[in-house]
């Protein structure tokens, strides 16, 4: 029972806290200023992720260039592989533009090495069975734009589209390697 009023205490000054940090004092306040409610979500999206809508542009593209970061840091460290090497071969794919952010038809860049690291952090905390969970990627899938990416995405997957091809192997197909493909049909 003494360990109950401690919690309470601070489960109160914890909701006391929530409710003032919206404090807007004066009513000519715009929505970017500091102490309004609108200001809470900017800046837990800087704080938390790093994102800031005003220099970075839509989240989806923000999570794209973090996620292609990586995926370049990973290739140079393991592959030793650079595509901005004059000296080694040319990668055609690094200066495409950003495909649609959906989990089909490459789910490799929808997960990416986070999605697979966060899934290791949370199977190893829980004990449970290990899930790859792309934090970024959800989170771009529910930002403005992101549910209609999503749903182009299963949409070029399974509408039989000439252009658009699903191989054999994924894991080929995700490490670069030249794959003959057949339209979905």
């Amino acid at each position: 029972m003494k360990i109950l009023r401690p919690i309470a205490t601070l489960s109160v000054a914890c909701l006391v806290t929530a409710l003032f940090s919206a404090c807007n004092a004066d009513p000519n306040t715009n929505a970017t200023d500091h102490w309004n409610a609108a200001y809470i979500a900017p800046r837990f999206q800087r704080a938390a992720l790093g994102y800031d809508a005003e220099r970075d542009g839509r989240y989806v593209d923000y999570q794209y260039a973090n996620k292609k970061s990586i995926y370049l840091t990973m290739k140079r460290h393991f592959l030793n592989q650079n595509p901005e090497n004059p000296f080694q071969a040319v990668d055609e794919g690094f200066y495409e533009p950003r495909p649609v952010s959906s989990i089909v038809p490459r789910p490799w860049e929808y997960i990416n090495f986070e999605g697979i690291a966060w899934g290791a952090i949370i199977s190893g905390a829980t004990g449970g069975i290990f899930f790859p969970v792309p934090i970024d990627s959800i989170i771009g899938t529910f930002s403005e734009g992101g549910g209609d990416e999503f749903k182009e995405g299963i949409r070029q997957t399974f509408s039989g589209d000439e252009k658009k091809t699903t191989s054999a192997s994924f894991l080929h197909e995700a490490i670069g390697m030249e794959v003959q493909a057949a339209p979905l049909r």
